[in-house]
């Protein structure tokens, strides 16, 4: 077993001089292919680095459109309710509208049936002066 070892450890000697001997004879490659791969490292982190600032970016205006939409969608549902209230306000209105339709009409048909028996009894037209409203208004004032 010591044997092995110490042949493992010869030939990882051997191999490592190798190694060592290669890299000397091409240095200059060695040294480019070094200058490369940590220029291109560089290149690589700064478009890492930018790619970061606009994923943030992008981030930081997705939630101010997530905000408006919550805001937007706050006030179109007071809009919605409030034109709830509105639809039942009119819809009183027209209700209220109606009723008194119904006693203007109502009010005609009396004021047409005590002509009608005015002028059953001839007291139609009345014997009365007209009234002048411009007086009305002058003492008024």
């Amino acid at each position: 077993m010591k044997k092995f070892l110490i042949g493992l450890k010869d030939k990882v000697s051997s191999c490592t001089n190798q190694f060592l001997d290669l890299l000397v004879r091409n240095r200059a490659s060695v040294f480019w292919s070094f200058i490369t791969a940590l220029i291109f490292t560089v290149i690589s982190f700064r478009i890492s680095i930018e790619d970061a600032k606009i994923e943030l970016e992008l981030t930081k205006k997705n939630v101010a459109l997530e905000l408006l939409v919550k805001d937007l969608s706050v006030d179109l549902k007071e809009q919605g309710e409030y034109m709830k209230f509105q639809d039942e306000v009119i819809t009183s209105q027209r209700e209220a509208i109606r009723q008194m339709t119904e006693v203007l009409k109502e009010l005609q048909l009396m004021n047409d049936q005590l002509i009608d028996f005015l002028k059953s009894i001839s007291k139609w037209p009345p014997d009365i002066k007209p009234i002048n409203l411009n007086n009305i208004i002058s003492v008024r004032e």
